[in-house]
C-alpha cells in the first residue's frame, strides 16, 4: 500500500471515531409534531434530547429557538435549522446524533374565549360607563367571533375606551390577559336604539277597510333614533288604500271615520240661537241628513223659511241666518 492511500485510510478512521464519539456526546430525536404553550422556543421544547455529559445537555436544551407560533399558526423547523443553532451555540454536527423527522410542524397550545363572553364584558362596560335612563339599549354593529388565544392560567377580561366613532356609536376594546401578560383583544362597536310602536297588517286590508285588533297587530321594535313624535293608535280609522298582510300600518293610508248621521232628512229638528245672555229656540225640518258639523238645508216651521244651520253633537242645529230659496 503507497503512503497517499495510507494517509485517505487514517482519515477515514479518524472521521469515523470522531462521529461515533460525538453521536454518545448528545443525541436528539425529532418528532413530526409539537404543540408547546412557551411564548419562546427552546431546543428543549423540540425534541428529546439525550447525552452523557450534563454541561453539553443542558447547553443544548437551552438553545433558544425564536419566538412560538401565534394560535392557528403552523412553524415549521428543519434538521437544517437544528444544526445551525446547535453551531451558532459552539456545538458542531460532529457532536450531535439526530434521529426522527426531518423537519417538525409546531403548533401552539391555545384557549378559546367565546364572543358572548367578549360581548357580555362589552355590554358590562357599557351599562356602567353609558347608563341611560330610558329603554334605549347598546346593540352589537355586525358581528364577534371566538378569540384564540395562547394557553394560560386565570384568564381574565377587561374594556377599555376604544377609538372614535361616529355621532350614536361607541367602541371599545376588549383585552384577554393573564396578570401582566397581554393574550389578545378584540373591537367592538355598538350603536345606540331605541324602543318605537308599530302597527303591523295581520292580513290583507282593503281600502276603505277599518283597522281592528283582528287585522292589525301592535308592537315594539328598536329603531336607530329616538321616537320624538307620540304614537298614535290606529284602530278605529279607515284605510285609504290597500294595505298587504306583513306591511306597516302607517298614518298617512289612515283617516279618520265620518261620524253617523245625527239629523235624518225630513226630521223634525230643533234650531237653537244662543247670545251672550240669551237663547232663542224653534222648531224646524231637516231638509237633508247631517253628520256633526255638517250645514244642512233646514225650513222653519214657523216663517216657512229655509236657511242654513250647522249641525251639533246633541242633534240641534244653529241657523246661520242665510235665508235660502227653494
Amino acid at each position: 500500500m503507497n503512503a497517499p492511500t495510507c494517509r485517505i485510510i487514517i482519515a477515514v478512521i479518524a472521521t469515523a471515531g470522531s462521529i461515533a464519539c460525538g453521536g454518545q456526546g448528545l443525541r436528539l430525536y425529532l418528532p413530526r409534531t409539537v404543540t408547546i404553550e412557551q411564548d419562546r422556543m427552546r431546543l428543549s421544547h423540540l425534541g428529546v434530547l439525550q447525552g452523557d455529559d450534563p454541561q453539553l445537555l443542558a447547553k443544548a436544551a437551552a438553545i433558544t429557538m425564536g419566538r412560538s407560533p401565534f394560535p392557528r399558526e403552523t412553524m415549521v423547523i428543519t434538521r437544517t435549522t437544528v444544526l445551525s443553532r446547535l453551531a451558532a451555540s459552539g456545538i458542531g454536527a460532529d457532536a450531535v446524533s439526530i434521529s426522527g423527522a426531518e423537519e417538525i410542524a409546531v403548533h401552539r397550545s391555545g384557549k378559546t374565549v367565546s364572543a358572548a363572553e367578549i360581548i357580555g364584558a362589552a355590554r358590562e362596560y357599557l351599562r356602567r360607563n353609558h347608563p341611560r335612563s330610558d329603554e334605549s339599549t347598546w346593540q352589537l354593529c355586525g358581528k364577534s367571533e371566538d378569540l384564540l388565544i395562547a394557553a394560560a392560567e386565570n384568564v381574565k377580561l377587561s374594556v377599555l375606551p376604544g377609538p372614535k366613532a361616529p355621532s350614536g356609536i361607541v367602541k371599545v376594546l376588549v383585552l384577554a390577559s393573564a396578570g401582566k401578560r397581554k393574550l389578545g383583544q378584540k373591537e367592538l362597536a355598538f350603536k345606540l336604539i331605541h324602543p318605537a310602536k308599530r302597527a303591523v297588517a295581520l292580513k290583507n286590508i282593503p281600502a276603505g277597510g277599518k283597522i281592528t285588533d283582528e287585522n292589525t297587530r301592535v308592537e315594539t321594535v328598536m329603531v336607530d333614533r329616538p321616537v320624538r313624535k307620540l304614537w298614535v293608535s290606529p284602530f278605529g280609522k279607515i284605510t285609504t288604500g290597500p294595505i298587504s298582510h306583513g306591511a306597516v300600518v302607517r298614518q298617512a293610508l289612515l283617516k279618520a271615520p265620518r261620524s253617523a248621521s245625527v239629523v235624518k232628512r225630513n226630521q223634525a229638528v230643533l234650531m237653537k240661537i244662543r247670545g251672550v245672555r240669551f237663547t232663542v229656540t224653534g222648531l224646524g225640518q231637516a231638509l237633508q241628513d247631517g253628520r256633526v258639523g255638517d250645514y244642512i238645508k233646514v225650513r222653519n216651521m214657523d216663517s216657512k223659511r229655509i236657511v242654513m244651520a250647522r249641525v251639533s253633537a246633541d242633534g240641534t242645529v244653529r241657523p246661520i241666518f242665510n235665508e235660502v230659496t227653494k
